[in-house]
């Protein structure tokens, strides 16, 4: 898998998509998990193949009967979105579920935001303010996903059932404290490459 993860990002080699994924079908060919899931990722945005949404299910479906928690969370984002098969949110919200309780971070902010809007389940701002909890304290870095999330929580603590009722306050006041935790740890960091590379 190195080879092709280095043609793939061009790591020491020029960048070559097409045969990242030849290697990957050797690969996936031979039995090796990641490579299915690296497949479903090439199939479905065209990169090294020409974008195939059913094969990029296929190969999804593959890696997650093989244990892939990345694949079914991928595949679950294909079906909220109608990508390579029709548009089913209920089964959406099952993957994100399943991957979630086997570690998947993302799929607990995707589960938040099911709970949030009703995707495939119905709304509960209750569970949604605990997912979007969930993810920010357990996420490795600050990302455009973290924000979100922060902002989300936000939104749900002005809503009128919310108000008043003390729910989302102390929510707010953790994380408000966790994020400038993690602002200082980010700024030491900045700091820290800047002096180290400079």
């Amino acid at each position: 898998m190195k080879f092709n993860f280095l043609s793939e990002n061009g790591t020491g080699i020029k960048v070559d998509e097409k045969t990242a994924a030849v290697y990957y079908k050797k690969a996936a060919d031979g039995g090796d998990i990641e490579a299915l899931l690296f497949l479903g990722i090439a199939y479905e945005f065209g990169s090294g193949v020409d974008k195939d949404a059913f094969r990029a299910i296929e190969y999804y479906k593959r890696a997650t009967d093989e244990g892939n928690i990345e694949a079914l969370r991928r595949l679950g984002q294909c079906y909220a979105n109608g990508t390579g098969v029709d548009k089913d949110l209920a089964f959406s919200f099952e993957c994100y579920t399943k991957a979630a309780n086997l570690g998947d971070e993302f799929s607990v902010f995707l589960l938040a935001d099911c709970y949030h809007w009703g995707k495939g389940i119905m709304v509960n701002y209750s569970k949604a303010l605990n997912f979007y909890k969930k993810y920010i304290d357990n996420c490795k870095y600050a990302n455009e996903n973290y924000a979100k999330a922060n902002y989300e929580i936000g939104n749900i603590c002005i809503i009128p059932e919310y108000q008043g009722r003390g729910i989302g306050t102390k929510i707010l006041k953790d994380i408000i404290k966790q994020n400038m935790e993690r602002n200082i740890k980010l700024q030491y960091f900045n700091g820290f490459i800047h002096i180290s590379f400079s």
